[in-house]
């Protein structure tokens, strides 16, 4: 084969956050053969450059470009030999982080949910798996709900006289409750990410139940919540694992101790 250059250009080369390093190399060359088949081709391309021990070649590829060709290599791994620790462990990472959000939930979850039934006059519908609101609010039912029954035959009152009525519909005030079957409630996904050389024994360890002792900085905690951990993802990125813990924050009160400790 004919190298238009021995020269190796380093394409990229980049260590993130927890020391994983990606280092991405070219060469250009020209094949010593009038349209080469792809095994001709195959046999002519450069040999992958030798790097530093704690890298290793995750692949190449072979571009034909302005008539020559150009190979690139991509290494993956830690700075170093490979031996040596220079990447940021369980405990040690700055890679960390807390991903916010809301969920929609029943009103009937709601904390204060026996307070806002008895004041706003809630009550369960025939099946009993939704919250009745009545549109408006009357003082003069006492919080039971309408004041006089209509009798829609022949319009007659039932129950009381024209003063009654007029003085419950003054009384009537909108229904702020009136629709809601549901209420949006905080939740979010702490994050700690770092790196090993090996996959931890313990590493699914605690799956699916209360957490405490976080690594990092997770955000402070009110109203009774607690994290939950959640399946741990990583992935081989050359001789070292990239590792992700996930936490699952609670609504208010906490996940509850029954069903997971």
């Amino acid at each position: 084969m004919i190298y238009g250059s021995t020269n190796i250009h380093t394409v990229r080369d980049s260590t993130d956050l927890i020391g994983i390093r990606t280092l991405i190399l070219r060469q250009y060359w020209q094949a010593d053969a009038t349209n080469p088949s792809q095994a001709e081709l195959d046999a002519m391309k450069p040999a992958a450059p030798g790097v530093s021990g704690g890298l290793l070649l995750m692949g190449d590829q072979t571009m034909k470009e302005r008539g020559r060709y150009q190979t690139m290599w991509t290494y993956q791994g830690i700075n170093g030999d490979g031996k040596s620790v220079t990447f940021k462990q369980r405990g040690k990472s700055f890679d960390y982080g807390f991903d916010p959000g809301f969920s929609q939930v029943p009103i009937q979850v709601h904390p204060n949910f026996m307070a806002l039934k008895d004041k706003y006059q809630g009550y369960p519908s025939n099946d009993g798996t939704t919250v009745i609101w009545d549109p408006e609010l009357s003082a003069a039912s006492g919080g039971s709900g309408s004041a006089l029954i209509i009798n829609t035959q022949n319009g007659n009152t039932i129950g009381g006289g024209v003063g009654l009525l007029s003085q419950a519909a003054s009384n009537s005030t909108t229904n702020p409750m009136y629709g809601i079957q549901s209420f949006f409630e905080m939740d979010g996904v702490y994050r700690y990410r770092y790196a090993e050389i090996s996959l931890p024994a313990g590493l699914e360890s605690g799956v699916g139940r209360i957490a405490s002792g976080l690594p990092g900085t997770p955000p402070p905690l009110t109203d009774g919540r607690n994290w939950l951990k959640a399946p741990t993802a990583f992935q081989r990125k050359g001789y070292i694992y990239d590792i992700t813990e996930f936490y699952w924050l609670s609504r208010r009160g906490g996940w509850p101790a029954p069903v997971y400790t």
